[in-house]
């Protein structure tokens, strides 16, 4: 079912929508998943987590990633009962947006601070912003904007804390808000916002108590550490810059940076990064990660360890986050890599071949 699950939103965010709608067995088993669990899910229930305040926890990662999904699919359906039900999630979400912008549940004293707050706003406004795409909302895009203007002034440059010194892992799960950043900033053109993506990414790569994930591209991605231990991150030195998920979402943000800007240093980055993952730590589940850090999966390939993979790592390799990406990085990766492909020979054709279609693509 996950095979199932990840072909979908492979042909919804490659643009398949747009060409065919699948029959058959797959068709079946596609508008069932989509009617029993994507138009099932309430939003509004998922919004109603913002109002129940909390000290460290996610829950304001759902309501994005639900969007995340739910939206393409809108627009690869066109169901009338998903379009109410993604539009009052989005009226619920507005509706707890304070008057300086923050959307969130944590308590002014606890934000942006260990927890997974930043994350959250990540994701709250590639919700915001996916839906705005689709409907070309204006009061959508003003939330995001506000949003983003109160991370600007709590963790910007002139913020309170350095955002490497937010969340947790080495920085990573905050510093990876740089995407929808950079999708702000196509989307509005605001100066603001570009001169926040530069900072994000000062931060990812400038400093020896962060990832530095330009510096750090050539080291094999399950060695990684910081070179600095600072106070901060003094907790969980030894894992901080494993973490998979949070890992390939900040070169997903430098892949969208590059995309914005033409500096090429980091889709180089992202592509050496990239080109490890597929050469070390792609296993027989097609994972990229066991767990939730990367951990040299090639070597459980033999058979003598069980193999193991994590679901939300495996969307995330080659992951596709919103519509008309190029991923160039992985697509990259994939197409020099035999020895991955040979290793992985259950990985779902869709992989594969939306990779091949985007490296003949042009600008890849």
């Amino acid at each position: 079912m996950k095979t199932l699950f990840q072909l979908a939103v492979a042909l919804v965010a490659a643009g398949a929508c747009a060409e065919m709608r699948p029959d058959g067995h797959f068709g079946k088993r596609l508008d069932k998943m989509l009617a029993n669990h994507v138009e099932a899910t309430d939003p509004v229930k998922l919004a109603a987590l913002y109002r129940e305040e909390t000290k460290g926890h996610w829950q304001t990662e759902f309501w994005g990633k639900y969007m995340h999904a739910a939206v393409p699919f809108w627009r690869y359906t066109g169901s009338e009962r998903l379009g109410a039900k993604i539009a009052a999630g989005v009226q619920a979400i507005l509706a707890v947006q304070e008057p300086g912008g923050y959307i969130g549940n944590y308590a002014p004293a606890n934000r942006y601070g260990r927890g997974w707050d930043v994350w959250g706003t990540k994701y709250t406004l590639m919700g915001l912003l996916h839906y705005y795409d689709a409907t070309g909302d204006a009061k959508t895009l003003e939330a995001a904007k506000r949003l983003c203007d109160y991370l600007i002034a709590e963790r910007g440059p002139k913020g309170h804390r350095e955002l490497r010194f937010t969340g947790q892992y080495g920085g990573l799960p905050s510093l990876s808000v740089l995407e929808p950043v950079v999708w702000l900033y196509n989307r509005t053109k605001e100066p603001r916002f570009l001169a926040f993506a530069d900072y994000i990414v000062k931060q990812m790569t400038e400093y020896p108590d962060g990832p530095e994930l330009v510096k750090q591209a050539d080291v094999p991605v399950a060695d990684r550490r910081l070179t600095v231990v600072d106070k901060y991150h003094s907790w969980n030195p030894e894992h901080a810059l494993t973490k998979a998920y949070e890992l390939m979402s900040c070169y997903q943000g430098l892949i969208e940076y590059y995309e914005a800007t033409g500096k090429k240093e980091y889709l180089d980055a992202a592509v050496k990064t990239a080109r490890n993952i597929a050469e070390t730590e792609v296993n027989l589940a097609g994972g990229s990660a066991a767990g939730a850090a990367v951990s040299s999966g090639v070597s459980e390939n033999d058979g003598s360890t069980e193999v193991r993979s994590s679901s939300g790592r495996a969307m995330a390799w080659p992951g596709e986050s919103q519509p008309r990406r190029t991923a160039t990085a992985t697509s990259a990766a994939w197409n020099t890599s035999a020895q991955a492909k040979a290793q992985s020979p259950r990985m779902t054709a869709c992989r594969i071949s939306r990779l091949q279609r985007i490296s003949r693509s042009p600008g890849s």
